[in-house]
């Protein structure tokens, strides 16, 4: 899996300001992002800082926050959370005023930590969570503006003015963990990158109006040259699909193994991803890091937190997004996971959409499988059997196994692209004219359970064609071999060289109709087609279009390549051969 359930949620998180209380103003970079040991019970903590003011404000925070402690002990907690409030704020404005704190911490950066661990200790917690150093927070009010930037300007909001009915603490916050190579914190199976935050108010609630976030990303050693201008910011998915953001996808399963909504990109001109270095490791004592994950969950139930922001992320310089409510965030790939199958060959792939190498992940146990779709509601992933034999199968997608759902009634006819909708209706390419292997020349829908197809109706026109078909019959146009849907809904289809009728090239389809309407040839720069054509259409979340080439044609050598296409002018750029030479069949993202 590429995830780590370690530290889904860093709650409530560690923050630390610039050296006044920002309204609008960059915060300074610093040369690298610190961690904060830490030791002792969260009360414990809690007064080793307050003790950290002279005798004024040592007294005046000291005699508030035992008034709030009291609140909490007689369960009085809206109480304690409106004084949490209060005190707070007293507690950013004299930040100045505290003695030098220990272990190089800004006397800001401890100030806000404070008030993290007092608001963990509201929400009923004893346990110190680790602290990250790159955090910020201050006081966003009903009548002004507000921009909050880290103190290494690797992250940052910026909120509108009117955006609250009431004054709010918002701290951004620095997730101190460590995980693997692309894992992080999130669930999900795509690449994550650091850097990860967090994003929270006291107050909790959503927002009047959209704010806009920025997170920069990691390079390292130049890993992530190659797909930079592909991150995207990626957060947990919102459980109310009317929360979800227009032009996001939302990747999630009822198991809770993948639950992310990743973010389409807006501007922004408050972080600028320059020199970003990673924090690396956190070393902690008596497995402290672990814990703290632990804790961060229980917080994040018993605080109640909405995880429904809508932010998006900083990939290059200017890059962010929106959001409305708060929630951890960091970079996914949303290109990590290509599969795609070898078509005869019968084996499941995954498929590097940098560099297009594929690697077998297994057997299929069925040979000619020219279809995948994977279903955005369950994610389950599909398979369609082609040559004669149109039948439905689940496929495995970590040993390739497929398994067999049943016959789509269809007869002597074949299944030779699938998409899902996004309300999960399952939409297939099949080919009823002729022997099965005349490429596709009819749009169906198939039923998940059984693998019943509906016909919706012919790409062109049709003479001679009976259900289930027995092999007659003949189609204006067959040949249509990938399907895909594109960001905006438009069901776009490929027709291969190979097709017997119709041209090759781009069409876009009715789903209601199922007529097929020509847009542009799939030609390279130098204005050629694949030999073969393109088989297989699938559309990755930021809206780029890939392609297989079929089997190489004659003395061509282009045969199993994943291509990159440009959707308005068909134009088409070779990435790398995927395949031995077979086609490159069922291209899905998951």
């Amino acid at each position: 899996m590429r995830r780590s359930r370690l530290g889904l949620l860093m709650v409530a998180a560690l923050a630390a300001c610039s050296d006044s209380i920002p309204t609008g103003a960059r915060s300074p970079s610093v040369d690298r992002i610190r961690t904060v040991e830490i030791a002792g019970t969260l009360n414990e903590d809690i007064n080793s800082l307050i003790a950290l003011w002279p005798k004024g404000p040592f007294e005046a925070i000291t005699a508030q926050w035992k008034t709030i402690k009291k609140k909490v002990a007689a369960s009085q907690l809206t109480d304690a959370e409106t004084k949490l409030f209060e005190l707070a704020s007293f507690i950013l404005k004299q930040a100045p005023t505290m003695g030098e704190p220990p272990d190089d911490e800004s006397r800001n950066a401890a100030a806000s930590r404070l008030i993290a661990y007092m608001l963990l200790y509201v929400s009923g917690e004893t346990i110190t969570p680790p602290a990250g150093a790159d955090n910020t927070g201050g006081v966003l009010t009903q009548d002004e503006p507000l921009t909050i930037v880290t103190p290494s300007g690797q992250a940052g909001a910026q909120f509108e003015e009117g955006s609250v009915s009431e004054d709010r603490i918002i701290v951004i916050t620095q997730h101190p963990g460590t995980f693997g190579p692309c894992e992080g914190p999130l669930l999900t199976e795509l690449c994550q990158y650091p850097l990860y935050y967090d994003i929270s108010s006291l107050p909790d609630g959503p927002l009047l109006k959209v704010a806009k976030a920025a997170i920069c990303p990691v390079e390292t050693n130049g890993q992530l040259d190659a797909i930079h201008d592909r991150l995207r910011l990626a957060h947990p998915a919102p459980s109310d699909p009317a929360d979800y953001v227009a032009g996001g996808t939302v990747r999630k399963v009822p198991s809770g193994e993948e639950n992310i909504e990743i973010l389409p990109l807006i501007t922004q001109n408050f972080v600028i991803c320059e020199d970003v270095e990673d924090p690396g490791p956190l070393t902690m004592k008596g497995g402290l890091l672990q814990r703290g994950a632990r804790l961060a969950s229980a917080v994040a139930s018993r605080v109640g937190r909405l995880f429904t922001p809508r932010s998006a992320f900083a990939i290059d310089q200017g890059g962010g997004g929106e959001f409305t409510d708060f929630s951890p965030f960091n970079n996914v790939d949303p290109e990590s996971e290509l599969y795609a199958t070898d078509g005869n060959a019968g084996n499941l792939l995954k498929v590097n959409a940098t560099n297009g190498a594929g690697t077998v992940i297994g057997s299929l146990g069925v040979l000619q499988v020219p279809a995948l779709a994977v279903d955005p509601t369950t994610g389950t992933m599909y398979g369609g059997h082609g040559a004669g034999t149109p039948t439905l199968y689940t496929v495995n997608r970590t040993t390739g196994a497929a398994t067999l759902i049943g016959d789509s009634g269809l007869g002597f006819a074949a299944i030779s692209a699938l998409a899902f909708r996004s309300d999960g209706v399952l939409f297939a390419a099949v080919n009823i004219a002729g022997n099965g292997g005349t490429g596709a020349d009819h749009l169906a829908t198939i039923n998940k359970t059984t693998g019943a197809a509906t016909l919706i109706g012919p790409f062109g026109s049709c003479t001679g064609i009976v259900v289930p078909s027995s092999g007659g019959g003949s189609c204006t146009i067959e040949g249509i071999e990938g399907i895909a849907f594109a960001p905006n809904g438009t069901l776009l289809g490929s027709h291969s060289q190979r097709g017997i009728a119709g041209s090759p090239g781009l069409y876009s389809i009715n789903t209601t109709s199922g007529a097929a309407t020509f847009l542009t040839a799939i030609l390279d720069g130098a204005s050629n087609p694949a030999s073969g054509g393109i088989v297989s259409l699938a559309f990755s979340s930021n809206g780029t279009l890939y392609g297989g080439t079929a089997r190489a044609i004659g003395a061509a050598t282009d045969g199993g390549y994943l291509v990159s296409i440009n959707p308005g002018t068909g134009v088409f750029t070779s990435i790398g051969p995927a395949t031995t030479g077979s086609s490159l069949s069922g291209l899905v993202f998951r």
